[in-house]
């Protein structure tokens, strides 16, 4: 089974995503979501995932960085 991450800086399109991909449940499982690149780094380090879904537009350390 594959993990994966959302990181958007918006509340709602995280929620969405995670809400959209409950479809494929048995694949792949949200391990985490975070509001910007710093957070991310710290919650990929304690979960691991495969998959990383990421807005590159952000406020704080955005996609690219």
């Amino acid at each position: 089974m594959y993990r994966y991450i959302i990181i958007d800086d918006e509340s709602l399109i995280r929620k969405g995503t995670i809400k959209k991909l409950e479809a494929l449940q048995d694949q792949a499982v949200c391990c985490g979501e975070a509001a910007n690149g710093r957070e991310a780094l710290e919650k990929m380090q304690m979960c691991m995932p495969q998959i990383v879904l990421v807005d590159m537009d952000m406020q704080i350390m955005n996609g690219v960085e």
